[in-house]
């Protein structure tokens, strides 16, 4: 999460949604910048609401309720592949590494499909759900102004009309390359598990239209 009182914004880091790059780009013009423990990083827009914003309201005034809130939101089947390949990375590979139980580098994409659909996952295919970290409290209203994921540019360039002069977006955190791909079908399926997702990520109007 970033938050600057200065150039009046908020971001909220949406876990496999460049928010690495975007809190490196942009923490030297943020007054505050969580972005070391994921859970303050990938803080949802309902805690952001509950918690975040009547402090700064208590700390910095009542205007600050007016401050856009932004994020992104990736297509739901990439993101999910995005999380799968993520925990292929070699470094967990290891058995005595303390994050060995994520490793996906011997689990099948079909397997890690069923297991997200599961009521109880495995700890590799626990991956939350976009919907629930753009929701507001009342699990109903979408919280932030949110961009599609591919269309990463247009963020960059509110946020750097924000600061009032153009930035360097530098990337980081990116996941190994696959040759592998979701298939027609596979996107099909995660029509059905990630129907949330699918729902608040359809409403949003792509950048070229």
């Amino acid at each position: 999460m970033l938050i600057s009182v200065k150039h009046k914004f908020v971001f909220l880091s949406n876990q496999k949604c460049a928010s690495s790059s975007i809190i490196k780009s942009l923490k030297d013009h943020s007054d505050a910048v969580l972005g070391n423990h994921f859970r303050l990083r990938h803080t949802p827009y309902a805690d952001y609401e509950q918690f975040v914003l009547p402090f700064l309201q208590h700390r910095v005034g009542p205007e600050v309720v007016n401050y856009p809130v932004y994020t992104l939101i990736r297509e739901p089947t990439d993101w999910l592949f995005s999380w799968y390949k993520f925990r292929r990375r070699q470094k967990i590979e290891a058995e005595d590494h303390p994050r060995h139980h994520l490793y996906t580098g011997d689990i099948s994409w079909a397997e890690f499909l069923q297991e997200v659909a599961s009521p109880k996952p495995r700890p590799f295919a626990k991956v939350g759900r976009q919907a629930k970290f753009v929701l507001a409290a009342d699990q109903k209203t979408v919280g932030p102004t949110l961009f599609r994921f591919e269309d990463i540019d247009q963020l960059w360039s509110t946020l750097c009309e924000h600061v009032g002069k153009p930035l360097v977006l530098e990337r980081r955190n990116v996941s190994p390359p696959s040759e592998q791909a979701p298939s027609a079908e596979d996107q099909k399926k995660c029509r059905t598990i990630l129907a949330d997702d699918y729902r608040i990520y359809d409403a949003i109007l792509p950048a070229s239209s």
